[in-house]
């Protein structure tokens, strides 16, 4: 999982590529996003537990570890070969999981100064 992601499509094109049954009308506006940063609210795929079908709701994006007092986000970067090690994501790995729709995801590249010589094409 990376900082930032884009999503191009629409509510109504993630409930129909999901084969979701439950009605999305209720749900508000979500609009695609190119630039999606930690702590909006994004859509997300996730299992009822009423009635274990799939469901769309909002959640915001970013993950507050379970073990934090002061409810901060952290980093949203995980490797998959650290998930079951590394101790802000091995709870959420193995009971909180949802689908995040998303076509791209990107890190911002900080410029040295090195590469403020050189041109970029």
């Amino acid at each position: 999982m990376c900082g930032r992601y884009g999503r191009r499509s629409d509510k109504r094109y993630i409930a129909e590529h999901y084969a979701m049954r439950r009605k999305i009308a209720d749900l508000p506006p979500m609009p695609p996003g190119y630039n999606i940063t930690p702590g909006t609210f994004q859509p997300v795929v996730r299992l009822s537990e009423e009635t274990g079908e799939r469901e769309m709701c909002l959640m915001e994006w970013g993950l507050v570890p379970y073990w934090s007092t002061m409810h901060k986000m952290i980093s949203n970067c995980a490797r998959d070969d650290k998930l079951t090690i590394n101790g802000a994501w091995i709870k959420p790995f193995q009971h909180r999981r949802c689908l995040i729709p998303g076509e791209f995801f990107y890190e911002w590249e900080v410029p040295t100064p090195e590469d403020k010589k050189r041109k970029i094409t």
